[in-house]
This record gives structure tokens, sequence and C-alpha cells, in this order.
């Protein structure tokens, strides 16, 4: 499985000691922190372009489809497109800005409001490994349901570009014909890379978590031995906990 790439801070070894658990839990807040800033610079980015893309692609869309007098698909394709660049654009941009807080801001938000409850250390980093865990598994849950999206849209653009392209439809110019096809092939095959990439590439998110999990605290707490007597020879115990 390829990972997306996403820097972690160097982070310390764990101290040893009564306060092993306070310094466990301020070390993930740190990295939790990393991750959010990280995420809010690309989102920021990705909303801007998105943006930058969407009011360059509709304008001309509209242009293109009254200079055809509407005998091309062309224009109309690159409007709807560039309509969707520019909505994706935005939402990136405001969702940040709406409750409830949604990636790291969420973990960090909630490792906050856990630290102003008084709530024990250790039990606070177990309870943030949990909800790390689980939206680490919804990211990839998404992205695999995107990816298959993708991977079944293509085809059919790629059938509809094909079919503009033989049956040659009297609503369409010779050139307009052309050019529909040729710009439905070229989403087609780029909405098939996409799916593939998306199927492939683990997100941010999954990414962070896996490489969280490589570099966090030993799990075994405690080594436990019995030995219990019994007529003819005993029993011994052996427990680690976790």
């Amino acid at each position: 499985m390829a990972s997306a790439s996403m820097n972690a801070p160097d982070m310390a070894p764990v101290a040893r000691g009564s306060d092993a658990a306070s310094v466990e839990l301020d070390r993930l807040e740190t990295l939790l922190k990393h991750y959010q800033a990280e995420e809010e610079s690309h989102g920021l980015w990705s909303g801007l372009s998105g943006i930058a893309l969407g009011g360059a692609i509709a304008p001309l869309g509209l242009v293109i489809y009254n200079r055809t007098q509407r005998q091309s698909l062309v224009g109309p394709l690159m409007f709807v497109v560039g309509v969707g660049l520019f909505a994706g654009g935005t939402g990136t941009l405001i969702a940040p800005l709406l409750p409830p807080p949604t990636g790291f801001a969420s973990l960090t938000d909630s490792l906050a409001r856990q630290r102003v409850a008084g709530t024990a250390p250790d039990r606070i980093t177990a309870l943030i490994e949990s909800e790390w865990e689980a939206l680490a598994r919804k990211a990839r849950s998404d992205r695999r349901f995107t990816g298959g999206i993708n991977l079944l849209a293509a085809p059919v653009l790629i059938g509809v570009g094909t079919y503009i392209m033989l049956a040659k439809p009297s609503e369409l110019s010779e050139q307009g014909r052309l050019d529909s096809s040729a710009l439905l092939f070229g989403t087609g095959a780029l909405g098939l890379l996409r799916g593939v990439h998306m199927l492939l590439v683990e997100s941010n998110l999954e990414v962070a978590w896996n490489t969280y999990q490589l570099s966090a605290r030993p799990r075994v707490q405690r080594l436990s031995f019995g030995y219990s007597p019994e007529p003819g020879g005993g029993t011994v115990q052996l427990a680690i906990a976790f």
C-alpha cells in the first residue's frame, strides 16, 4: 500500500517514572497539533486552488458555449467542471470554520476538553488513540468508496465519448463532436487514474496514525508472575497487562 507524504516532528523517547503518562500525553498533544497545522495548511491551498481553477474554467466554458452556437458539449462540460471546482474549493475553506471540528482538529479539541474535565493522563491518551484510530478507519473507508465511484464513472464518460464519436449525433457539428469526444475521453482517463490513486495511496490521516503506532510507547505496562502450590506439583501463572 502506497502512502501519502506527511511529515512528523521528531519524537523524543518517553520518560520513565511516575510522570510517564503525563509526558506521553504531552507528546501526543504536540504531535496532534503538528498534524493539525499541516492539515489546515493543505486545506487552505487546496481551497484556494479550487476557487482559482473553477473561477477560470467556468467562464471559459460559457464563452466556448456561446461561440460554438451550442453545437459542442465542450462549453457545458467545462462550465459544470468549473462550478464544481469553485464550490469544492469554497467548501474546503468554509468547513474548518463550522462546528463540529473534524479531522485532527476534533482530536485536539477532545484532548483539551478531557484535560479541563480533569481526566487522568493515561485515560486521555487511550481515549484519543481510540478516536484517532476510528478516524483513520473512516478515512480509509471513504477513500476506497470515492476511488470506487471514480472507477465506475470513468468508463461511463469514455463510453459516452465513444458514442458521440461513432454515432455522429446531428445536434453537434463535426468539430463539436471531435472536441466533445476528446474532452470526455480525457475526463474519463483522469477519473480512472484518480480512482486507482485513491484505492492505492493512503490519506494523510491514515499515514499519521500508522506513523504514530510505529513510534508510540511500548504498550506492555505490567508483568506479573504467580505460583500456586498443588498436590503433586503447582501451577505457574505469567500475566502481561497491556
